[in-house]
């Protein structure tokens, strides 16, 4: 902090006849005076100019560990369990009607969700009732046929319920709503799961078919849960433990965390150990390209798992960084020093979740040496401008071709077909991957929840997924930050 120097002393003003060794004394105490005014000022604009900061990687950590966006979380107190008690339940969990497992299905999740912290409610006459008995009879219960002999659960409530109650919940229905003597055939789900994945959460449908007098329809088991997934990792294992087989769709809002996983395959160049990236690495494992740090040390290469953020200090500048790959993509360049990518080696898998065909990515390049500075300086970074950076890099995906990762892409970066050194070549630069394009899958929602003569369920999650609020585009899946040191 910068201090300022106030002087007592003063000089007075002396008459022709006064003594001139005085006078001159005084001249060079206000010259000093002056000078040491001057050298105060030169220090304090010294330490503060823009281009005085130092950039430290523990900068870049503490920043992102205390802006990092924290998931949205539901009651860590127990799950609430929901049955439709309705007579056509009978069909769905009779082997003589469904599938031949339905009842170990039944048993399987009960148990699984047998806890004194979870709570079971029946669905039956347009109430909903909490099974107030130890955990022996609510399982008895449940699987007496003879309880199964109602009508009318009331499904529409039941979301309500579920949407503000703050727990993670459980909902075993086919969906059929009752309004008098008809089912509902519009889209009535669609408030709450609209609601549910604006909040953050997720839903997970689990299904099997039933024929009821003659009809066939669909009982479908749906979690609500949060990011962490912890009750349907639960419900998931109680299924998959008696039909691993079982079909399953996730809808997933805008916060879905995608999984990412980095290639660490015997054998590939990139991320060899966990402190070497997924930048170039030629013969021997060295960077011919960016020459980027990764011998372990405080500023060195780092990879933040849990906040999906990669950080890669360069020891070779922009110019000469591009022209390497340009040098080491030759076709004479040996295989074993041949460059491929910038960077590479980093999988997603798009299609963990069914709602959305996610169909391009982009990359979003900003300069974020005045948010580094303010923050090291002033512990905020709030109104910070971050300027865009253009053509540096682009992104693209491929096919994974890993057997373990069908279906999944791999995030390539590479530069910019146009590229041109950035204005300030040695700020600290924020590359994040972001979902440029996802249309709502409705083939795939119509075939897996319409049934003959009841739209409704698929009506109600197509038409929340295509609310603004639900779509992924422009969700981050990962940020680079790349300096040249």
């Amino acid at each position: 902090m910068a201090r300022r120097n106030q002087s007592n002393q003063s000089s007075r003003t002396r008459g022709r006849g006064g003594n001139g060794k005085k006078n001159s004394s005084g001249i060079l105490i206000a010259v000093v005076a002056v000078a040491a005014l001057a050298l105060v000022g030169a220090v304090v604009y010294f330490l503060t100019r823009s281009d005085n900061y130092t950039f430290q990687r523990s900068h870049l950590e503490t920043y992102l560990e205390q802006t990092a966006e924290q998931p949205a979380l539901l009651s860590s107190e127990g799950a609430d369990v929901y049955f439709d008690m309705s007579d056509g339940m009978n069909c769905a969990f009779s082997p003589a009607t469904a599938t031949p497992t339905c009842q170990q299905i039944l048993k399987s999740l009960i148990n699984k969700l047998a806890s004194d912290k979870n709570t079971f409610y029946r669905l039956a006459q347009l109430k909903i009732t909490p099974l107030e008995m130890p955990f022996t009879e609510v399982y008895n219960y449940l699987l007496d046929k003879k309880n199964y002999s109602n009508q009318m659960a009331p499904i529409e409530k039941t979301l309500d319920a579920i949407n503000t109650s703050g727990k993670p919940a459980v909902l075993i229905t086919d969906y059929e709503e009752y309004k008098g003597e008809r089912i509902e055939k519009g889209a009535y789900a669609k408030k709450m799961f609209t609601e549910w994945l604006a909040k953050g959460f997720d839903i997970y449908f689990y299904k099997w078919g039933f024929e009821e007098y003659g009809k066939q329809k669909y009982l479908f088991v749906t979690v609500f849960d949060d990011a962490t997934a912890q009750l349907n990792k639960q419900v998931e294992q109680a299924l998959s433990d008696v039909d691993p087989s079982i079909s399953k769709f996730v809808v997933a809002g805008r916060e879905f965390d995608y999984p990412v996983t980095p290639d660490d395959t015997p054998g590939r160049k990139v991320y060899l150990t966990p402190v070497k990236g997924g930048n170039y690495h030629g013969d021997k494992n060295i960077d011919n390209v960016s020459n980027v740090l990764e011998d372990g040390s405080s500023e060195a290469y780092a990879r933040f798992e849990s906040l999906r953020t990669e950080y890669y200090p360069l020891g070779v500048d922009w110019q000469n960084a591009s022209q390497n790959a340009i040098t080491f993509s030759d076709s004479n360049v040996p295989d074993s020093l041949r460059y491929s990518h910038f960077l590479s080696g980093l999988f997603v898998d798009f299609s963990a979740q069914d709602g959305y065909d996610i169909e391009n990515v982009a990359l979003h390049t900003t300069d974020m040496d005045s948010v580094m500075q303010n923050w090291a300086l002033n512990g905020a970074a709030d109104g910070v401008s971050t300027p865009e950076v253009k053509m540096l890099l682009d992104v693209s995906l491929e096919a994974a071709k890993r057997p373990n990762l069908k279906g999944w892409d791999e995030i390539v970066i590479d530069f910019d077909k146009n590229f041109a050194v950035p204005a300030n070549p040695n700020a600290l630069i924020r590359a994040q991957v972001v979902i440029a394009e996802a249309n709502v899958n409705r083939s795939r929602i119509e075939e897996f929840f319409t049934w003959t003569d009841n739209p409704s369920l698929a009506a109600s999650v197509k038409l929340a997924l295509q609310v603004d609020s639900s779509s992924p585009k422009g969700r981050v899946i990962y940020t680079y930050y790349i300096k040249v040191i």
